[in-house]
């Protein structure tokens, strides 16, 4: 424990950890990741959290990460065999609907959004249960009291009118996702408690909104000024 150093002292709340070899670790990663062609990233991934948990202190403990490379894989393969058909169904539909004239092309396109947008949701708290159920603290491993479904009811609501919104609301809507499960999040018998700020992620998040919609609007301009040139026939 000789290279671990406290950057900020405090006997009751979370301290952070410096240790060496992150540097090293990611760079290993990354070159047994190319070797693999992607395979190692699973255990790249569970090493480095293993890495970053393990910086961070609780009253003086710290965190410990009980994941391994094999958990992501399988993750990673129930989520194809989930997914990937219900997403190919959604839009096999849509290629049928765009027969249908153009209000039938929409609701296929709609419903392929929404079916992407509720497989990510379903992804996202899947991924963040097996998280907090492979961190341990002092032996003890926190717990989430929220099922898929009162999550989804929870979620569902702020994501359509985030879509509305064309996804400027992100901020506020991870603000209040976030607190959502915060507030049902517990270690042993204690509840944790916590309102995350979403004031400091709206300037971020407008730079990149506005990027987006620019960078859309140009390849939308570039699209209908090549369709015309594209229908020619070709001289003689």
């Amino acid at each position: 424990m000789a290279d671990v150093k406290m950057e900020t002292a405090s006997a009751d709340g979370i301290a952070w950890l410096r240790r060496e070899g992150l540097v090293g670790l990611v760079m290993r990663d990354a070159a047994l990741t190319l070797c693999t062609a992607g395979l190692y990233r699973f255990w790249g991934r569970a090493a480095w959290r293993r890495h970053v948990w393990s910086r961070v202190a609780l009253r003086g403990d710290p965190l410990e990460f009980a994941g391994t490379g094999l958990d992501g894989f399988r993750g990673f393969l129930i989520g194809l065999a989930i997914f990937v058909p219900l997403l190919g169904a959604v839009d096999l539909a849509g290629r049928f609907a765009a027969a249908g004239g153009f209000a039938a092309l929409v609701l296929a396109k709609l419903a392929y959004a929404a079916a992407l947008l509720s497989a990510l949701g379903v992804a996202r708290f899947l991924r963040l249960r097996y998280l907090i159920a492979r961190t341990c603290w002092r032996g003890v491993s926190p717990a989430l009291d929220a099922r898929l479904l009162d999550y989804a009811r929870a979620v569902a609501p702020l994501q359509a009118r985030n879509a509305l919104a064309l996804f400027a609301l992100s901020p506020w809507v991870w603000q209040r996702r976030h607190a959502w499960l915060i507030a049902r999040l517990r270690l042993g018998e204690a509840r944790v408690a916590g309102t995350p700020d979403w004031r400091p992620l709206v300037l971020p998040w407008a730079g990149v909104w506005v990027s987006g919609v620019v960078a859309l609007a140009c390849v939308q301009s570039w699209a209908l000024a090549a369709a015309p040139r594209s229908g020619q026939e070709p001289p003689g």
